[in-house]
């Protein structure tokens, strides 16, 4: 690196690090909370979206739901991150969220996988350990 890419990552680093992130939330449409009350929200919410979590997700901009909102804005981030050769596609993904390639599923098979988890249960663990497991639910709800 040359002298100047080094005092630029080095200020970008430091004004990234005292940078106050005082940008308001929107509001958030979906409850989360581990409760019939917040299934029935959410199950309306997205029902509303036709059962699209990423319509859904796009029509809450600037919420706590908003692709990448755990992150820094990738305009802050662009001039630390602009020379690294995934740079594009990082910033693809925080705008837009991330997209896994599947294959379809046919009927006949869903409704096989269905059945074998059924009928095979929860892990014994989940049985064993209803509380502990609960605690941790709610916590990652949190």
């Amino acid at each position: 690196m040359s002298q100047s890419v080094d005092d630029l990552v080095v200020s970008t680093i430091i004004n990234l690090s005292v940078q106050k992130q005082h940008k308001k939330r929107n509001k958030l449409l979906f409850s989360f909370e581990n409760n019939e009350r917040s299934r029935s929200i959410n199950a309306d919410i997205l029902c509303k979206f036709k059962f699209d979590i990423t319509t859904a997700i796009q029509a809450q901009p600037n919420t706590m739901a908003s692709f990448g909102s755990e992150f820094r804005d990738p305009i802050d981030l662009e001039p630390l991150l602009s020379l690294h050769p995934n740079w594009i596609a990082l910033k693809e993904i925080l705008l837009n969220g991330a997209t896994f390639p599947l294959r379809p599923i046919s009927k006949e098979d869903r409704s096989l996988d269905l059945t074998f988890h059924f009928e095979r249960g929860k892990h014994k663990s989940a049985h064993n350990f209803q509380d502990t497991l609960k605690k941790i639910i709610d916590d990652d709800i949190s």
